[in-house]
């Protein structure tokens, strides 16, 4: 259920994680993982406390309103990259950035930039995610910052 391209489906799953969690509910892994992110951003959870404002709000990046459910996605799409080593290296490359003394959700936004970047070009050249050029880029930037 949670891989789905309907935005109402998607933000519903983070609404109702939320909710379980308030109310002490038991949470499946994926919604413990959610979970995770959702406490890194207090910011956001005003807007997980109000079912019709999840579900219905536009995010305008012209009006800086980045969108929360699109950030905590790439948080989530980071994470299982790192857990899984997809690409081979990320892992890696992470671990290297929290023996430099990074924090963790630091290094992960720093990842969530080139990971977004590396999926709009790779949209607009209408393929499908080049994970070489992506892990490429990560290399590159993460080790110069």
């Amino acid at each position: 259920m949670f891989y789905s391209n309907d935005r109402n489906q998607l933000r519903q799953f983070y609404f109702e994680t939320w909710q379980k969690h308030k109310s002490g509910q038991a949470l499946l892994d994926l919604e413990k993982q959610i979970l995770a992110v959702i406490l890194d951003h207090p910011e956001y959870q005003k807007i997980l406390n109000d079912k019709m404002l999840a579900l219905t709000k536009d995010f305008s990046v012209e009006l800086n309103q980045p969108n929360p459910f699109m950030h905590m996605g790439l948080h989530l799409a980071v994470r299982d990259q790192i857990k899984l080593n997809q690409p081979e290296g990320i892992q890696t490359l992470f671990q290297q950035q929290l023996v430099k003394g990074k924090k963790a959700h630091d290094i992960e936004h720093q990842m969530m930039d080139i990971l977004a970047n590396q999926l709009w070009q790779d949209t607009q050249a209408q393929q499908s995610l080049n994970m070489q050029i992506y892990l490429d880029n990560l290399k590159k930037q993460l080790t110069t910052r």
